[in-house]
């Protein structure tokens, strides 16, 4: 008669060594696995079998369970506690990324402790997860994360404090937010296509967000020489950013010009003589995260290059302007002032596609290009 492995197992399990390896979360099977290895002296009776792993441990198999399946997303994505808690974290970072605050953050040993607490013992894989859920009905909401630090944050990020998109002239340019000091992305990232990148004024970029002035102000404050930061009052940075004008979604770049010379202005009228600030961005006085970073994409929305340096990218990014463009207002032969009034801008159809948009970008691109028209004579 054919003797099975697992009868072994049960008759003689003092002398049976058994052995697990690559223990891991199996999302397709929606349970911790394991390789199982069983040898009775030199005889082989389970060669490396995959088994569900909380049969044999598990608390062990619940930890795993709990942090590589709940945690990551990877079990109980249409279970109500995990799509609240997930929306949950995810707008938690989006608001941590824009006030650059990591206080109150969940991360995912936090989350991991909050379920453990909260399952009981026998939870262990997806299915015994959603055949508990089903037994408690409605009553889980234990297991959603509290909205507290959400509405916290939120209460910090006033209306148009840190915009989602950035307005000038016709282009409606998407903003994204990264806190991630050390990085190339730490701050405030403007995507820009190539055939507008000209048309940005680099003292619009200087006054960043309204969220990021104070920090920005404060910087500068901090740049200037010893002996004028003596004599600072203690309030100076609320008295600057008072006297900031309402302006404009782009800066106010027309009515309030760049913010070193704004503020030299207005330590002027604090009676006292700063001198000269530095000049435009990037400014190594400042931190990275308060200088704008910029993203030139192509007419495909592949980047092209990106940057803090406005003056650099645009030396890196020159492209030829289009013959078909200029055409309608191009004449030759002329002798005398022909013509009628010369337009100030050109409007042209959006050069770029509708998937051409970033894919963290948070509003539409612009249908319409505006472009600002310049007569220039050519006497050949």
């Amino acid at each position: 008669a054919r003797v099975e492995p697992e009868w072994v197992e049960l008759a003689l399990p003092h002398l049976v060594e058994v052995s697990y390896s690559r223990v891991a979360w199996d999302s397709e099977a929606g349970q911790v696995t394991a390789t199982k290895n069983a040898h009775l002296m030199s005889l082989t009776l389970v060669d490396h079998q995959v088994v569900p792993y909380h049969l044999s441990h598990p608390v062990e198999a619940r930890q795993i369970f709990i942090c590589d399946g709940l945690v990551a997303g990877q079990c109980g994505a249409g279970l109500p506690f995990a799509v609240h808690n997930a929306t949950l974290r995810a707008d938690l970072a989006a608001l941590q990324d824009r006030v650059r605050d990591p206080a109150g953050s969940i991360d995912a040993a936090a989350l991991g402790a909050f379920y453990s607490e909260r399952l009981p013992a026998g939870v262990a894989d997806a299915e015994s997860l959603v055949r508990w859920c089903r037994a408690r009905g409605q009553n889980v909401a234990h297991l959603c994360l509290p909205d507290t630090l959400r509405q916290a944050l939120q209460q910090r990020c006033r209306p148009g404090q840190f915009p989602d998109v950035w307005e000038h002239r016709g282009y409606r340019l998407p903003l994204t937010y990264r806190y991630a000091p050390g990085t190339d992305e730490d701050g405030v990232t403007l995507t820009v296509p190539v055939v507008g990148l000209q048309q940005l004024p680099e003292a619009a970029l200087e006054w960043l967000v309204p969220g990021y002035l104070p920090w920005k102000v404060e910087a500068l404050l901090a740049s200037l020489p010893h002996s004028v930061q003596a004599i600072l009052p203690g309030d100076c940075t609320r008295q600057v950013l008072a006297a900031i004008p309402e302006g404009p979604s782009d800066g106010g770049a027309t009515q309030r010009g760049s913010l070193r010379g704004f503020l030299e202005a207005q330590l002027q009228a604090m009676g006292i003589d700063s001198g000269p600030l530095p000049p435009l961005d990037p400014d190594p006085s400042v931190p990275r995260h308060l200088v704008m970073r910029i993203r030139v994409i192509d007419s495909r929305g592949q980047v092209m290059a990106a940057g803090r340096d406005l003056r650099s990218l645009r030396a890196a990014c020159t492209t030829q302007p289009s013959t078909q463009a200029s055409a309608p207002f191009t004449t030759h032969g002329l002798t005398s002032w022909s013509f009628g009034p010369w337009p100030q801008e050109a409007v042209y159809p959006r050069p770029w596609p509708e998937d051409c948009c970033p894919p963290d970008a948070p509003a539409p691109m612009p249908q319409w290009m505006h472009t600002p028209l310049f007569p220039v004579l050519l006497d050949r």
